[in-house]
């Protein structure tokens, strides 16, 4: 799968997801059946801990998972975010 088709496909099962759980659980747990997709997909992954803008001692992290090095997705309020990654 090529980096430009990644965000497509998270975005399909995202909304898999989403889909299958219904609204009102908590984050977490979508988070948790998102991981076991991509793990089924043959994806790698990772959590990453990002701020919002620049950060500081009064900034939240918000907490975000890192596929295959190349896109992050945000797993903040639905619908996440998902964007390409640039270290």
């Amino acid at each position: 799968m090529n980096k430009n088709d990644l965000p497509f496909y998270l975005r399909k099962t995202i909304h898999k997801v989403f889909n299958s759980l219904g609204p009102g659980l908590f984050e977490s747990v979508y988070e948790q059946a998102l991981c076991e997709e991509l793990s089924e997909m043959g994806l790698k992954f990772r959590p990453a801990r990002m701020c919002s803008g620049v950060c500081n001692e009064h900034d939240q992290e918000t907490s975000s998972i890192l596929v295959e090095e190349q896109v992050l997705v945000g797993t903040g309020t639905y619908p996440w975010r998902v964007e390409l990654y640039q270290p």
